[in-house]
């Protein structure tokens, strides 16, 4: 089994801990990056995790990672992957919406 065939699969089963349903707080939204994203991203979003370092996961408090990304750009990356970043098909457009808001608060202010 392939690094990203190991990768899909594992969050792939994470994403069934998470109903595909409407999230309207930072509390469910924060709950989501730390289900889907922490693992490779971090739970401060910087990247150094074992299997974020494996697969290069960006640092999302680095000003370069997200200023040249588009919201939609952010959005299209989630649902549908990007190199080793699976797609997260079970997430909702309301989800994937605050989940980049999620994701730009660890832009450096």
């Amino acid at each position: 089994m392939t690094m990203k065939q190991l990768l899909s699969t594992v969050l792939a089963l994470a994403a069934f801990a998470i109903a595909p349903t409407a999230f309207a707080d930072d509390t469910a939204t924060a709950k989501i990056f730390t289900t889907q994203c922490a693992t490779c991203h971090g739970a401060d979003g910087k990247g150094q995790t074992t299997l974020g370092k494996q697969v290069a996961a960006k640092d999302w408090s680095d000003p370069k990672a997200l200023k040249p990304m588009s919201d939609v750009e952010l959005e299209k990356m989630i649902t549908g992957g990007k190199k080793m970043m699976p797609a997260f098909t079970t997430l909702g457009e309301p989800q994937i919406k605050l989940l980049v808001t999620y994701v730009r608060s660890f832009e450096p202010k």
